[in-house]
């Protein structure tokens, strides 16, 4: 019994240990559905005790409105054991406005991301990432997605515009539909009127 639950227990584990591996290595595609805040280029600026100022370069996808930013700390890039130093290029993962994904950073040869080397060993799925860079892949990968948001707007809008003019129908048939009541009533009460101005002559004419 013992050794079925050690048996069952590994077999967990060494499933668990194979999920992980392939997810991890869906990074690079992953990356391409947007869900960060911004995929980089930059310069580590100064290092500070518990922060690190980077200079955002090339934005290749999200956005990053400041000139300059202020991030936790991180004590390593991923495949080296070079140590991070003001004046490194860096390829890094904004996940918000003081976070970078600090196990997926990378030290670079360059800014320019057409020609760039990440500072790793070559395993497969860092090849493919510093494929996708130099490719431009990652531009492609956000201008596709502005394109879907628009698109989604320009449907919303459309679906707005439909539910206005379809309310706007409705008013106008309400209108339709009360019209004649309020012609009827309204003829109803000048022949009232008439009939009592009638019966007031003809009462003053005895």
């Amino acid at each position: 019994m013992k050794s079925n639950l050690i048996k069952i227990s590994t077999l967990l584990m060494t499933l668990i240990i194979l999920c992980f591996n392939i997810l991890a290595g869906d990074i690079p595609e992953v990356l391409m559905e947007g869900n960060q805040k911004a995929l980089f280029i930059g310069e580590i600026k100064e290092i500070q005790e518990a922060y690190y100022t980077l200079i955002p370069i090339t934005v290749m996808m999200g956005t990053i409105e400041e000139d300059a930013l202020q991030v936790h700390k991180f004590e390593t890039y991923y495949g080296t054991d070079e140590v991070p130093q003001e004046g490194d290029y860096i390829v890094a993962v904004l996940l918000d406005e003081q976070q970078v994904d600090d196990q997926w950073l990378f030290k670079a040869t360059s800014s320019a991301y057409e020609t760039l080397k990440l500072v790793s060993e070559k395993y497969n799925m860092v090849e493919r990432y510093e494929t996708y860079i130099n490719q431009g892949d990652y531009f492609d990968a956000q201008r596709k997605l502005d394109e879907e948001r628009e698109v989604q707007l320009e449907v919303v809008e459309e679906i707005q515009e439909s539910h206005t003019m379809q309310a706007e129908v409705e008013i106008i048939h309400k209108y339709e539909d009360n019209k004649w009541m309020f012609i009827g009533l309204g003829s109803m009460g000048i022949i009232g009127i008439i009939v009592v101005i009638l019966a007031f002559i003809k009462r003053k004419g005895k």
